[in-house]
């Protein structure tokens, strides 16, 4: 059970990472016009680099909202369901445990405190089932930043997308 679910957790993340990457290298051709003048092989800590739509701190719920933007009138069947922000903040910031050995581990989220008391906004079983389900959804989202960037006539490949379960 633990390696399918270290094996399932490490699929879904490694997607995430594609679609923020596939986001920021979208928008820095749409914004900038450009791909990245940087080799990213060869950075090393220390380095400095030219401040652009791939390097920018924006968290991937503002790269969405801007790729939406982008995508709502010429292409609006791309835009990327806001769910997968919530989906990545949820395994950032969520408390997972198992109630026993050997069982299903499960995840809790848990809101800001108002006035001492804070709400529970997540409470997810993360059986192979549900991480199955949420491998395919991220790489779909993906999926449509390649295909909006071919709509846009830009042909961004991010090095690799990830496969499905």
């Amino acid at each position: 059970m633990e390696d399918k679910y270290a094996e399932r957790l490490g699929k879904l993340m490694s997607n995430i990472h594609s679609l923020e990457f596939a986001l920021r290298a979208f928008l820095l051709k749409f914004n900038e016009g450009t791909e990245p003048k940087v080799d990213l092989d060869k950075l090393q800590v220390g380095d400095t680099v030219p401040a652009n739509s791939f390097t920018s701190y924006a968290s991937l719920g503002k790269l969405v909202d801007k790729f939406n933007g982008i995508v709502s009138t010429k292409c609006p069947s791309r835009r990327i369901d806001c769910a997968v922000v919530d989906l990545r903040d949820m395994l950032a910031h969520g408390r997972v445990a198992a109630r026993q050995s050997g069982s299903p581990l499960e995840l809790l989220k848990f809101g800001k405190e108002k006035e001492g008391r804070v709400i529970v906004t997540h409470k997810e079983t993360l059986d192979s089932d549900w991480l199955a389900s949420k491998v395919r959804f991220v790489l779909g989202e993906a999926e449509k930043v390649l295909a909006a960037s071919n709509d846009f006539g830009q042909n961004i490949m991010p090095r690799t997308l990830p496969s499905p379960l």
